[in-house]
C-alpha cells in the first residue's frame, strides 16, 4: 500500500513538472539564423591618455581604446551579395588580448542586442572562432536570449550562427 502511495506521488510530481516546462516553454520561441557578416572600416574613436593606467598590451590595440565599425551583412559568401542588414557597434581592448565588445545585427527595423569578449592571438588578430551573447533585441526580437557563434571563412568574412530565445511575454503586441 505504501509503496502504490509513493508511486502515485511520483506520478503526481511528473505530471506537476511536465506541466511547468510546457508552460515555460509556451512563452518562448527558438530560432535559427545564420549569415555573413563582411568586415568593413573600423574608426578610432577614444584612446586611454594615462599610460600608467592603460598600458600597452602585445597586440594591435592599447589597453583603452575604442573602435567603432558597420558591417555588411548578406545571406552568401560573396560580399558583393544583397545586403540583408548590418552588424554595428562599438569594441574596446580591456585586457592583453581581449576586446570587449558592445553590438547589434539590424535586419530591417529588427534588432539583436550583443555583449561579448572577443579574443585576439598574440599578434593582434581575430580568433578564427568566436562567440557572443545575445542579451535582448527591439520589436519582434524583444527578450531576446542567446549566442551568435562566429566562424572566420575569408580574409574579411564571418559565417555568424545563431542560436537564440525570444521570451514571447516581452515582444510588444501591435495596436
Amino acid at each position: 500500500m505504501a509503496r502504490s502511495i509513493n508511486m502515485l506521488l511520483m506520478l503526481v510530481g511528473c505530471v506537476i513538472l511536465a506541466t511547468a516546462v510546457l508552460a515555460e516553454d509556451s512563452v518562448s520561441k527558438k530560432i535559427e539564423m545564420q549569415f555573413f557578416e563582411h568586415d568593413g572600416r573600423d574608426v578610432l574613436v577614444f584612446e586611454c591618455m594615462d599610460k600608467e593606467l592603460c598600458p600597452a598590451v602585445e597586440s594591435t590595440m592599447n589597453t583603452g581604446q575604442g573602435h567603432i565599425y558597420n558591417n555588411k551583412v548578406t545571406a552568401t559568401y560573396d560580399p558583393e551579395s544583397e545586403q540583408m542588414g548590418t552588424v554595428s557597434g562599438l569594441y574596446f581592448a580591456t585586457y592583453p588580448k581581449k576586446v570587449t565588445e558592445v553590438s547589434s545585427v539590424k535586419v530591417g527595423d529588427t534588432s539583436l542586442i550583443l555583449r561579448g569578449r572577443w579574443s585576439l592571438d598574440t599578434q593582434g588578430n581575430d580568433l578564427p572562432q568566436q562567440e557572443l551573447a545575445i542579451v535582448g533585441g527591439t520589436k519582434g526580437y524583444a527578450g531576446a536570449y542567446g549566442t551568435l557563434k562566429y566562424t572566420k571563412v575569408g580574409s574579411k568574412t564571418w559565417l555568424v550562427q545563431a542560436l537564440f530565445y525570444i521570451d514571447l511575454s516581452k515582444v510588444p503586441t501591435q495596436a
